[in-house]
């Protein structure tokens, strides 16, 4: 049985991938991928050097496919719809399994045309309620393709809900994210994660006294990184340190803005950061304020390393942020009331309570995840 893993960049390969492509082998698959690793993504070279070799080792087939970033243009994507009906054809695919959103459109269509079945993992809907209306545009499109997908996998509850009473797949399933590691997390020793925290944060160079506050995502307008700088600049706070973790075309926006209000010495982008335990363990918060976000994995794991979570509401992270003992949920355009939480969490030292919260949040542990994802795979083997 052969599978193909369709995904625009290589970097959802590398981050959110790597577990399904292990269980399809532990079931017996061939697994094929179809990905762009030039234009890779928000990781780094380092980084796609790595996860060809793995994908290497583990005899994983990769097939370079160019992707356009967005939603591409009518020729490219033609181009690249035809591509993938190519390998899909000469390699005699049986199943494939798409990704984000450019992937899931031209995966769907290519798998529909070879007369295959198809999965399709939604990382959040772009269209939702209270959301932009420009978004609803993407309504059509995925309505259209669910009646020629054969499961759809939804990371949120509300992205979920829709899909059953709204699109017409064969089956609807619900994952929370890749799995974490929910069932051991916070179990070191309070002596222990003192030495490493006080580590990390000498490496980043903070004072006892300073207050880090990190994000992790690409540099892009829907992450909101600006957001966090202008309440930081409205707070003008000597001991705060914001360190941002990702790369992407605002790079030198976030740059210039940081230089423009005083802020040049206490806004730190890190570029792309493989060890990001190292990062939540020097952390005081998290600020994790996407105006779209399927999840928010990122949020998840720094608060499972015990970081006080400012998420956005109306989005995936409702799903994790399940009380005042976790995080704060905000509009994330409110540079207002981002100031204010900022500001009360540092006063309050607030951490987030995962002990008191674990049997809740064990649907986002990786067994949990890999269960159901096993279970998916199965039903198409012959």
């Amino acid at each position: 049985m052969k599978i193909l893993i369709v995904a625009a960049k290589a970097n959802m390969i590398e981050q959110f991938n790597q577990h399904n492509i292990d269980l399809l082998l532990e079931l017996g698959y061939e697994v094929h991928v179809a990905s762009d690793f030039v234009n890779f993504g928000s990781m780094d070279f380092d980084a796609r050097e790595r996860l060809l070799e793995r994908l290497q080792e583990k005899s994983v087939v990769v097939h370079q496919v160019a992707f356009a970033r967005g939603i591409g243009s009518p020729f490219g994507n033609l181009k690249t719809t035809y591509e993938l009906i190519r390998i899909i054809r000469t390699f005699e695919i049986d199943l494939v399994h798409a990704q984000s959103p450019i992937g899931g459109v031209l995966g769907r269509i290519a798998s529909a045309l070879c007369h295959k079945k198809s999965l399709y993992t939604a990382h959040g809907l772009h269209f939702f309620k209270k959301g932009p209306l420009k978004n609803w545009l993407f309504f059509p499109i995925e309505y259209g393709l669910s009646f020629f997908t054969d499961t759809l996998i939804m990371i949120n509850q509300r992205d979920y809900r829709f899909a059953q009473t709204r699109l017409h797949a064969r089956h609807t399933v619900q994952i929370y994210g890749v799995g974490v590691a929910v069932a051991v997390a916070g179990r070191s020793s309070d002596i222990d994660r003192a030495k490493f925290r006080n580590h990390a944060r000498r490496d980043l160079g903070l004072e006892t006294t300073d207050f880090a506050i990190i994000s992790v995502g690409e540099l892009n307008k829907n992450k909101n990184h600006l957001s966090v700088l202008k309440a930081l600049a409205e707070l003008k706070d000597p001991q705060i340190h914001y360190f941002i973790a990702g790369v992407g075309p605002l790079h030198d926006q976030l740059i210039e803005y940081a230089r423009k209000n005083g802020l040049q010495a206490h806004i730190h982008l890190m570029g792309y950061v493989k060890d990001l335990r190292k990062l939540h363990f020097a952390a005081d918060m998290n600020a994790f304020l996407s105006v779209r976000e399927g999840l928010g994995l990122g949020g998840l794991e720094s608060m499972l390393d015990g970081n006080y979570i400012l998420g956005s509401e109306n989005t995936g992270m409702v799903d994790f942020i399940l009380n005042d003992e976790l995080g704060y949920l905000i509009n994330p355009k409110d540079v207002g009331m981002i100031k204010s939480k900022i500001m009360a969490i540092k006063h309050r030292q607030l951490r987030a309570n995962v002990a008191g919260n674990r049997v809740a949040l064990m649907k986002f542990d990786h067994a949990e995840v890999d269960r159901v994802m096993r279970a998916v795979y199965a039903r198409y083997l012959k």
